[in-house]
């Protein structure tokens, strides 16, 4: 369960469309985690059942080992990352290491199975706002090919 103050969760992009009361409902599946700078949160190819959010601090996204390692974007307070977790069972496409301290928010895809399941109007806000991140970086992406 989340301890933090539950006001600062309605400030993360993907908690921004739900009420006071529907925040209190997600905050707790939310699970808090400290880690260190360079501090490995997943690998590639590891398998997955939790995405993140960022409350405080910079976590890099890179893909590729060794001297093929590539930086694909650095994400600040208020990213999340890892949620196709949550839909498939499918290995990493990317590793995420902290930058610096940081502190991050977790759920997993029990928890947000449960969450859909109980409170659909709550799940469909949630997944709203991933789309609309999905379609920006999509967006993003078809731009920086051009």
């Amino acid at each position: 369960m989340y301890n933090g103050n539950v006001n600062d969760l309605k400030n993360l992009f993907l908690f921004q469309l739900l009420t006071a009361n529907e925040i209190d409902f997600v905050a707790e599946i939310i699970k808090e985690k400290s880690i260190e700078a360079g501090e490995k949160i997943f690998a590639e190819f590891d398998t997955g059942d939790t995405m993140y959010m960022i409350e405080s601090g910079r976590i890099k996204i890179t893909a590729g080992q060794g001297n093929n390692e590539k930086e694909l974007t650095v994400l600040k307070k208020g990213d999340f990352f890892g949620e196709i977790a949550l839909f498939e069972r499918v290995p990493r496409t990317a590793a995420a290491i902290a930058v610096e301290e940081s502190n991050i928010l977790e759920i997993s895809r029990a928890d947000f199975s449960v969450l859909i399941s109980n409170n659909p109007h709550i799940g469909n806000k949630i997944l709203f706002r991933m789309v609309q991140d999905l379609s920006k970086k999509l967006r993003n992406t078809i731009a920086g090919s051009r």
